[in-house]
């Protein structure tokens, strides 16, 4: 059965929409690459499985200068990455708050662990 020429033009249409994407992203990247000061933390998070230059920048500019956090869990907190529970003599009334802390440190941490399994024979 062979495609109508709608469906041709439209499946056209969309490819050429994500070439044009692509390249933009990687112009942004590239600017980006260039105005980032590859601090300490940001070469440190290059040696992590599964976090590339991008989720490397997003972790330390999201995160921001460390000490303000004073321990691990504050930053796993912070990161969305604990549960946010509630409990009042032994029951729990609601969920907590799980809107604190940074949807973007979400995000860029848990991307990093498909990539580590999927890229990494180590993992």
């Amino acid at each position: 059965m062979r495609p109508e020429a709608d469906q041709v033009l439209a499946v056209t249409s969309s490819l050429a929409v994500l070439a044009c994407l692509r390249q933009q992203m990687t112009t942004l990247a590239q600017a980006v690459m260039k105005r980032l000061k590859h601090s300490p933390a940001y070469e440190q998070l290059l040696t992590v499985d599964g976090s590339g230059a991008i989720l490397a920048q997003t972790l330390v500019l999201e995160t921001g200068h460390i000490g303000r956090l004073p321990t691990v869990g504050n930053y796993a907190s912070y990161c969305r990455g604990v549960q946010s529970t509630k409990i009042n003599h032994g029951k729990q009334p609601g969920r907590g708050n799980v809107k604190n802390g940074n949807p973007d440190l979400e995000w860029a941490s848990m991307e990093a662990a498909p990539f580590a399994i999927r890229f990494s024979p180590r993992v």
